[in-house]
């Protein structure tokens, strides 16, 4: 008797349905949830410190997989390939109608809508502080596994956190006690305990600032951990610059008409489920601070295009400073803030002078006009290569938004321009 044959099931129904449905369900597997401007890989919860608490955690390195990690250099830190513990990111608050936080596409070293934005805005005359609420904030984001912290498993957290409320702190550690750079390491690493302070700005809800940071020795952690790790630039939600541009000015319609650089009711509109921007608060308190001295320079820079004479006796590395973009003493003035070529007529000694500087004194003083046409010329060739030139030491056209200087400089436009 002959065996009837099964029939094949044929698979009904849209087949580019069917596609589109099945790879989004892969994709939210493989995720896991959303976080705003994080997609959370699957199985791997947020960590967030407790304010007024004394926590521990380890740091884990991740293997880097793109090209233009911020923290790169040509030592090989950071490069594709290697490991490594962080992953800076910058993002913008108050965006569009719904008030949400977006990644700032100069994350990963695309053009930014936003602040292209503000840097017009700046450009036509509007003040820092009405521009306050769409600049962009500097944080980072971490792999660590918490010890000991009470309703905190022991695996892999993502930690996503203000860079002045915690990095800012360990940067000053490791600097000073260099025996602990090597926290991070797999083997040989360091946990490190840090104590929360509890902060808040206004009536608002307190966050966790960083006040101390201790390190201890722990037992190597199992590189198969690691190795599981999604690489940190897979987790991060970032707009195209179209979309993030409609998104922008879809809040922004109401400010154009009414001709004001900035809304002021924005800073009185808070989204519910952005549990980040209390810490963001202080955060932009110590960008104060910087933007300050950052406006200094740019009243300096403003003065010496008008003024010559102001020109010719500030150092144009430092911009009379002293101090070069790291804080330390400027290489090219020796920190006096003073250019470095001679004045005409008698000059005082001075200890931290070069022999080379000394021994030009005399020339000058016996061809006194033919200095004077030499310094004149030199003046006019420094101030047009002024203009392509990074005022913070770093490549003009090509590193703009990579270092927090770029963040409020008056080179920023031109920089931006030309990258």
């Amino acid at each position: 008797m002959a065996k009837k044959r099964k029939k094949k099931k044929s698979k009904r129904g849209n087949p580019q349905l069917r596609e589109q449905v099945t790879s989004n369900s892969r994709e939210q597997k493989s995720r896991g949830g959303s976080y705003g401007y994080l997609n959370i890989p699957r199985g791997i919860p947020l960590y967030q410190p407790e304010p007024g608490e004394t926590e521990s955690f380890d740091h884990i390195m991740y293997k880097v997989t793109t090209k233009n990690h911020p923290d790169r250099n040509k030592a090989g830190r950071a490069k594709k390939g290697s490991y490594w513990y962080k992953r800076p990111i910058k993002t913008h608050r108050g965006v569009g109608s719904e008030n949400d936080t977006e990644l700032c596409p100069t994350t990963i070293g695309k053009k930014c809508p936003i602040c292209e934005y503000r840097a017009k805005q700046l450009a036509s005359g509007a003040t820092r502080e009405s521009l306050d609420a769409i600049k962009p904030k500097f944080r980072t984001l971490y792999y660590v596994i918490p010890r000991g912290i009470k309703g905190k498993d022991e695996v892999p957290h993502l930690f996503d956190h203000s860079y002045w409320n915690y990095q800012i702190l360990l940067d000053d550690e490791v600097d000073e006690r260099e025996e602990f750079g090597v926290f991070p390491d797999t083997e040989e690493g360091y946990t490190v305990t840090v104590r929360w302070k509890k902060s808040s700005v206004g009536s608002g809800d307190p966050y966790a600032e960083a006040t101390r940071i201790d390190f201890e020795e722990r037992d190597p952690i199992d590189q198969d951990i690691i190795d599981g790790l999604p690489d940190l630039d897979t987790v991060l939600n970032i707009m195209d610059y179209d979309e993030l541009e409609k998104k922008f000015l879809e809040y922004d319609e109401d400010e154009d008409e009414s001709e004001e650089p900035a809304d002021e009711e924005e800073d009185e509109e808070v989204d519910d489920d952005e549990e980040v921007d209390e810490e963001d608060e202080d955060e932009d308190e110590d960008e104060d601070e910087v933007e300050e001295e950052l406006d200094d320079e740019d009243d300096e820079d403003d003065e010496d295009d008008d003024e010559d004479e102001e020109e010719e006796d500030s150092c144009i590395a430092c911009e009379g400073s002293g101090k070069n973009s790291k804080g330390n003493t400027c290489r090219i003035c020796k920190g006096t803030g003073v250019k470095p070529e001679p004045k005409e007529g008698p000059i005082e000694d001075d200890d931290d002078e070069d022999e080379e500087e000394e021994e030009e004194r005399p020339r000058k003083k016996k061809k006194v006009k033919k200095s004077k046409k030499k310094k004149g010329k030199k003046s006019k060739k420094s101030k047009k290569k002024k203009k392509n030139k990074c005022p913070h030491g770093y490549k003009f056209g090509k590193d703009n938004d990579e270092y927090e200087e770029c963040e409020d400089c008056n080179k920023w436009q031109a920089c931006y321009e030309a990258s």
